[in-house]
């Protein structure tokens, strides 16, 4: 088990190659330059364990807490490259007009200053714009300022970046803004086919088709422009009631 102590000096974090996943000494300034616009939100704690490591695979388990307070938990494993086995592409990509055809949320919205900052960093361009819609989100998105190709386990997360938000843009589509409630994930389970790290435009496409009982359940895929599939995932929303929202109007059968 390896911890990584964002408060100590001899924190040691985790790397991926070809060989495998070790833990290597941290590297301060270039984390500093990283983390600049991170460092209000404080440090965590993350324990890292071998679950199962074989000749082909490794399984590993990471647990996120902050002042002894549990965030997250996520299990990844590692294969091998060019293993044999199966191999067949049925996958085909939704009838999308490319990036370069669309105009992006920027150019679109009046009040773009003001989203949140998370649309600094980032470039979308939506296939479809009026609202509300079907729970459908095809968007084309891309990072504003990161250098590729990215390293095979950067690259990982940058996919995980993806299918993870695109999620809620389809649970919320049909309903008027601002919604009265949020939903962030509950769990999230994706599955890698292909890494795609010089490809800087990706078209999210998700789909949460039932929302019933505070609970949402949601799948997306990740596209290239070439039509390729490069990830898949599922997730579960949990609904919270939205504090920049009037409250929702009550069931009929709890009125008095």
């Amino acid at each position: 088990t390896t911890q990584v102590l964002a408060s100590s000096p001899d924190e040691r974090v985790l790397h991926s190659s070809r060989e495998g996943v070790y833990s290597a000494a941290r590297d301060r300034q270039a984390e500093a330059r990283a983390r600049c616009a991170l460092e209000g939100f404080g440090a965590v704690d993350l324990e890292v364990a071998t679950l199962r490591r074989g000749k082909r695979s490794h399984a590993l388990r990471v647990a996120m807490t902050q002042e002894g307070e549990p965030i997250l938990t996520a299990t990844a494993w590692f294969v091998a490259d060019g293993m044999a086995g199966l191999a067949h592409d049925h996958a085909r990509a939704p009838d999308v007009p490319p990036p370069g055809a669309l105009q992006s949320y920027a150019e679109r919205a009046d009040n773009y200053a003001d989203w949140y900052p998370f649309w600094r960093s980032v470039e979308g361009r939506p296939v479809q714009w009026e609202e509300p819609h079907p729970p459908v989100w095809n968007t084309w998105m891309r990072l504003q300022d990161t250098p590729l190709p990215l390293d095979p386990v950067t690259e990982a997360g940058r996919l995980l970046l993806w299918l993870d938000m695109m999620m809620w843009n389809a649970a919320d589509a049909p309903h008027p803004w601002p919604p009265p409630y949020l939903a962030p994930n509950l769990d999230l389970a994706a599955s890698f086919h292909e890494l795609a790290p010089g490809e800087a435009w990706l078209l999210c496409d998700a789909h949460a088709p039932v929302a019933r009982d505070g609970i949402i359940g949601c799948r997306g895929h990740l596209w290239t422009e070439a039509g390729r599939l490069l990830a898949s995932a599922n997730a579960t929303l949990f609904c919270r009631p939205n504090p920049a929202a009037a409250p929702p109007a009550p069931d009929a059968s709890t009125r008095a």
